[in-house]
């Protein structure tokens, strides 16, 4: 899958003959540029700068159901954990929505800079530390990375070391999690 600022997603298949990829389809139906995709078995949830996050059928590719989110700025990620989805923004916040409830917010947290005020999130994932336990992590405009246990929200801790925002996470081997910033710089965390 891959989405951008025409507003639509795209479906890719890779052909095993020749080993390319071709378009097989376009789900339409954002209003702004998308963010973000998330994929979990036959569901895709996806998330646009029209503040709004949409579920579609990959099985008959339709939109199974929109919502309007409580974000007051763009939303920069998705991410899934059990039934729970997040959605991070500009705005500070991140939402917790019950996929199993036709996305019923549950849950909104702010996160907060060393003054208190919102912190624009820039990137979301979701890990686990050694014991096995789920954290939520998100980077932010002041260049920090901050670490929540999830589902409760319990601080697990900051981590320093970019100068500059980090725009993506992903998990790594172990329980290890890789960050790239806007500093040119990708850095390796291990969680204890």
């Amino acid at each position: 899958f891959s989405a951008g600022p025409d507003a639509g997603i795209r479906c890719w298949k890779m052909d095993p003959a020749t080993m390319q990829f071709g378009l097989v389809g376009v789900l339409q139906g954002h209003t702004a540029a998308v963010q973000n995709v998330q994929v979990a078995g036959t569901t895709l949830y996806s998330c646009a700068r029209d503040n709004t996050i949409k579920v579609w059928d990959l099985s008959t590719g339709q939109g199974v159901t929109s919502v309007t989110t409580v974000h007051t700025e763009f939303m920069m990620g998705l991410r899934l954990y059990d039934v729970y989805l997040f959605s991070a923004g500009l705005d500070g916040k991140v939402v917790v929505y019950d996929t199993t409830k036709n996305l019923q917010h549950v849950f909104t947290h702010t996160v907060t800079n060393r003054d208190r005020a919102p912190s624009p999130v820039t990137a979301v994932e979701i890990a686990t530390d050694s014991a096995g336990k789920a954290l939520l992590i998100v980077s932010c405009s002041d260049n920090a990375i901050k670490l929540w246990e999830v589902p409760n929200f319990e601080r697990r801790g900051i981590l320093l070391g970019h100068t500059q925002p980090c725009r993506a996470l992903c998990p790594g081997p172990g329980n290890s999690i890789f960050s790239a910033g806007m500093d040119q710089s990708i850095k390796v965390w291990e969680f204890e």
